[in-house]
């Protein structure tokens, strides 16, 4: 087996991968404090307290145009937080929430997907940490090809 050499390529994909862990490390600390929430539809993505959250209810597709919400992430009213999960492991979670609809007093179950962001953020280590375990290139910048063994004349 070969070890993997430091290129230029693999240099570019490992800051590459760097800033969007720092993004991603940014996004989660923030979300400690400040929790964001995207309506899409029927679809709902929230980011609180180091989670990713995805919830998804077919009755609330009446809105078309997503709509952006920050709130203060001490005390949110957010029902998929306060129920126990249906199934959970190392932060990540699924659980079903029995709705009523509003407009038309209709029952719906809610569907809600959690993720923790230490699994992107691991994710967008293995670049730069290949990066730093393989040695680097010690040769010239344009190696010519040679012939070992020359053909006699």
């Amino acid at each position: 087996m070969r070890r993997p050499t430091r290129t230029r390529r693999l240099t570019i994909a490992a800051k590459v991968s760097l800033l969007a862990f720092m993004i991603v490390a940014a996004v989660g600390v923030r979300s400690y404090r400040t929790s964001d929430r995207w309506n899409l539809g029927g679809r709902r993505i929230m980011l609180i307290h180091g989670r990713v959250l995805d919830a998804y209810d077919p009755a609330d597709a009446a809105v078309t145009f997503p709509v952006h919400e920050s709130y203060s992430a001490v005390n949110p009213y957010l029902p998929e937080l306060f129920l126990p999960p249906k199934w959970s492991f190392a932060g990540f979670s699924w659980s079903d929430i029995e709705n009523v609809t509003i407009s038309n007093c209709k029952r719906s179950t809610e569907l809600c997907l959690g993720a923790p962001l230490w699994f992107p953020l691991l994710l967008l280590l293995i670049s730069p940490v290949r990066w730093l375990i393989a040695p680097r290139v010690a040769g010239a910048a344009f190696p010519v090809v040679t012939d070992v063994n020359p053909v006699p004349k």
